[in-house]
């Protein structure tokens, strides 16, 4: 099917796409540490890489269903073109300030915002429905694999030239991956649905009527908010403590490694972990029970927030890892648990509030760590931790008492009847 083939080829060039933005995100955090030295610099060069795509987000569904979908998914590219090029020339001439990494952080989530949907949109017109499950297994593969060499080869491409020829390749990949989308036959219908305002209040409508999803709402917010402690601080953490113990080891096997290689490996790490949390969760399907699920899950990010705390490298690694394996026990039990609880018609309304409340934390865990950010950053990790650790448990166990609480009741309702 030829257009099937020609999604698969759109999904190889949004992998260079990802790879590239997460080359240049690389390098902003990196310029941004060694230009101010600060935590509350990085924490504005993610608020802006954040933000749009919070306020975005529960709209762009209904924007991608209004809109041309061939021209939508060129048109980012190009913005994204001249953005990455406008930053390259700033970057060329030695003129690069704050404004600027912030408004390309900027025109980044909101183009994000938008693609990540449009792509979602476009498998079920392009992909034939026996093939969508392989093709979407295919998706999240390409999007492990591009999140994890994104990271990897912008340490190694700056450490040979600098910031020009990583912010050079991020731009140059827009244009090349743009040209082959004009012949492709992309969908260009349109069609107008409910707006997004009666679809989220459809959405609280149902969470209202059911204590059980208020409660995983709350559990999945309070995640959210402590998930950007380890990527904000990633590169604190690797520039003033784990360095010292990778340069001990490079001295003893006689090579060299700079604090911006290894927070380029450290990063892709996190990543690694999601794929192999991944494919164990695909393997063994998970615990027994959806509470076991979220109970690793959350709890384990939490964990993993206290061990990254740690001022020696490796113990961090460990901390790396967990906190990227847990994410599918989270994601896909919560979209399980979503599934089963919501009826078909409303599961979309659902989501969309679920995404909105969940990815609406997120800026404010970076306030947290602004306001922290006078004490050392593994002070920040620290109590970070101890905080999503508390929220998550006692989250967790009204959850458990919720539901066995309604199992009993169940059961007498059906021992009553009989």
């Amino acid at each position: 099917m030829k257009s099937e083939k020609e999604f698969i080829t759109i999904l190889i060039l949004e992998c260079i796409s990802v790879i590239g933005s997460y080359m240049t995100t690389y390098i902003l955090n990196v310029w941004a540490w060694h230009k101010f030295g600060t935590v509350n610099t990085l924490v504005a060069v993610n608020m802006a890489l954040m933000l749009p795509l919070v306020i975005i987000s529960p709209f762009s569904g209904i924007l991608i269903d209004r809109v041309n979908k061939k021209l939508l998914l060129i048109g980012s590219n190009v913005i994204m073109a001249i953005a990455t090029f406008l930053l390259l020339s700033a970057f060329y001439f030695d003129s690069l300030t704050m404004v600027e990494v912030i408004i390309y952080g900027i025109a980044q989530s909101l183009v994000s915002s938008l693609k990540n949907p449009l792509i979602t949109s476009l498998t079920s017109t392009m992909v034939r429905r026996f093939d969508i499950k392989r093709i979407n297994g295919l998706a999240q593969s390409t999007l492990a694999i591009s999140q994890i060499f994104g990271p990897i080869l912008g340490s190694l491409l700056f450490n040979i030239q600098g910031y020009s020829l990583v912010v050079f390749l991020d731009a140059i990949s827009y244009v090349i991956i743009s040209i082959p989308l004009f012949f492709f036959a992309i969908p260009t219908d349109t069609h107008k649905g409910e707006s997004v305002i009666q679809d989220l209040t459809a959405g609280v409508k149902i969470l209202k009527s059911d204590n059980y999803l208020k409660i995983l709402a709350i559990l999945d917010a309070s995640g959210n908010l402590f998930a950007p402690f380890i990527v904000t601080l990633l590169l604190p953490m690797t520039s003033k403590y784990w360095i010292k113990d990778i340069s001990k080891l490079a001295m003893n096997l006689d090579f060299s490694l700079t604090s911006n290689t290894l927070y380029g490996f450290l990063s892709a790490l996190l990543f690694v972990g999601t794929l192999i949390g991944g494919i164990t969760f695909s393997w063994k399907g998970g615990f027994k029970n959806n509470y076991g699920n979220l109970t690793f899950g959350y709890i384990g990010a939490a964990v993993s927030i206290i061990i990254v705390a740690s001022v020696n490298l490796y113990i961090g690694i460990i901390g790396l890892l967990l906190s990227g394996f847990v994410v599918p026990f989270v994601n896909a039990t919560m979209y399980a648990v979503l599934m089963d609880k919501v009826s078909a018609a409303d599961q979309g309304k659902v989501f969309t509030l679920y995404n909105a409340l969940s990815i609406g934390t997120y800026p404010v865990g970076l306030l947290i760590i602004n306001a922290l950010g006078g004490i050392p950053s593994f002070q920040i990790l620290l109590i970070g931790g101890l905080v999503n650790f508390l929220v998550s448990s006692i989250c967790l166990l009204v959850d458990r008492h919720y539901t066995l609480l309604t199992c009993n009741l169940r059961t007498v309702l059906v021992l009553c009847y009989e």
